[in-house]
């Protein structure tokens, strides 16, 4: 393999990672390889259109072979045989350059080549995918590689004598184990066995960037597998982030159960996300997280219950809830991510009681410190007092008054309006959250309060 850069158009060029000798089968332009490369610069599959770099083919280069512009896609339709073939790659923004030549052997038509099979469970996308990696979290795939009528006595878990597998420079601190015989069977097909590696590789912070390994399968049986190369973006552990939209206008009626689906997503799927409450009213509650892995990631979800009380008309804030993960990854000192933090404003209306199970106007009327006449004569569209369940009673959802609503006049306190409607004060605070017995009133605020119907008023 020869390489060479052209450094007189930028600070750098692109780098290239392959291994010198690549196969692709005779008269067969579906066998290609790609030449994975990338720059310093911003990442290929990150900007919004088109590519950063360009591939072409060096000149004599020989008949029969062409290359991706776009991708680095290289394949032929060539004789049996072996080639020199120079592929040149060019950053479209500097027109800086590098440029390869390796070796490319041509298998005959009915030779045996080993297969990498990319759709094997766990493993990564083949170049030009990009792989996500996350520094400090483990990365471990399995290499699955198959070859037409090979080891079909070999004891499954056995290493394979004879089969190797080649690559290129690996990352720092990365393995490839030993290659086994091991089965597996596709959905709704019998098992095949094949051969195994299993890469391993922890990357650091300081890894933080673009990585690629290049593989091939070299058996002493068969020829070797079209080379295969993987695309690893390195990058920081990423911060939760809600997937449940905020709102600030949730309206929720005493007696009602509020229910809100919260969902937190963890691009790294190996991070633990919690869900806690941050501030929370009384008797709400939080079901147990349920993690989910999703293909954009591990999708956390709680559900919250909160039925405001009796008691809680006027009442407004906020429901606060704080998505974190773990992000240690396993890095001694390493401290988690910032958390994510999601808030409801709410409000409980004043003079309004939603009926539960089991709740005539007799149940409600106790709750609230009156008597069911009382209620009966603030709801005029209830025709049968005494009943429930039935037409023209209350029933579960039935959304009963359970007071009346007075506008403060001008100069007037809290003790005037109660002596002028024939109630107590105790009762009109118990109806009004927002309302304590030392704060002012304003001029137009709404007051919730039960006249006293057989009291004249003036």
């Amino acid at each position: 393999i020869g390489g060479g850069v052209d450094l007189t158009a930028a600070e750098h060029s692109p780098v290239v990672q392959l291994l010198p000798t690549a196969t692709v089968r005779a008269y067969d332009n579906t066998t290609g390889f790609y030449v994975a490369a990338n720059d310093p610069g911003a990442h290929p599959t990150g900007l919004a259109s088109g590519s950063k770099l360009a591939w072409s083919l060096a000149p004599g280069a020989p008949a029969g072979f062409s290359v991706g512009a776009a991708d680095g896609l290289v394949v032929a339709s060539v004789a049996e045989g072996v080639y020199g073939v120079g592929v040149e790659v060019r950053d479209v923004t500097t027109n800086a350059s590098a440029s390869v030549t390796l070796e490319v052997e041509a298998v005959g038509v009915n030779g045996t080549m080993p297969a990498f099979d990319a759709a094997f469970p766990g493993t990564r996308s083949p170049y030009p995918a990009s792989n996500l990696v996350y520094a400090g979290f483990a990365e471990q795939f399995v290499l699955r590689f198959t070859v037409p009528g090979a080891a079909p006595n070999a004891t499954e878990g056995s290493l394979a004598p004879g089969v190797v597998v080649r690559t290129g420079a690996l990352p720092r601190g990365a393995s490839l184990g030993a290659v086994t015989v091991e089965g597996y069977a596709p959905p709704g097909n019998v098992s095949v066995k094949g051969y195994h590696a299993t890469f391993t590789w922890t990357p650091e912070p300081a890894d933080m960037g673009w990585h690629a390994i290049c593989i091939y399968l070299e058996t002493n049986f068969t020829s070797p597998s079209p080379q295969t190369c993987f695309d690893f973006r390195v990058v920081e552990d990423p911060p939760p982030t809600w997937l449940t939209p905020p709102q600030n206008d949730l309206t929720a009626t005493m007696g009602k159960e509020l229910r809100i689906v919260l969902e937190a997503l963890d691009t790294n799927s190996a991070d633990a996300v919690t869900i806690e409450g941050v501030s929370l009213p009384e008797g709400a509650m939080l079901t147990p997280a349920d993690p989910v892995f999703r293909p954009e990631g591990l999708v956390t979800t709680r559900n919250l219950s909160w039925t405001p009380r009796h008691g809680s008309g006027g009442l407004t804030g906020q429901l606060c809830f704080r998505a974190t993960d773990d992000g240690s990854g396993g890095v001694p000192g390493r401290t988690p991510t910032s958390p994510a933090d999601l808030c409801f404003g709410f409000s409980v209306p004043k003079c309004r009681y939603t009926v539960g199970e089991m709740e005539g106007l007799v149940e409600v009327a106790s709750l609230f410190k009156t008597n069911w006449l009382q209620l009966w004569a603030l709801n005029k569209d209830i025709t049968r007092p005494e009943g429930y369940g039935v037409p023209g009673a209350v029933h579960p959802g039935f959304e009963l008054n359970v007071g009346q609503m007075v506008k403060v006049r001008e100069g007037e306190s809290l003790e005037k309006i109660v002596s002028r409607f024939g109630t107590t004060l105790r009762q009109t605070l118990g109806l009004n959250a927002d309302i304590t017995g030392t704060k002012p009133l304003v001029t137009g605020e709404l007051v919730c309060l039960v006249p006293n119907s057989c009291r004249e008023r003036s």
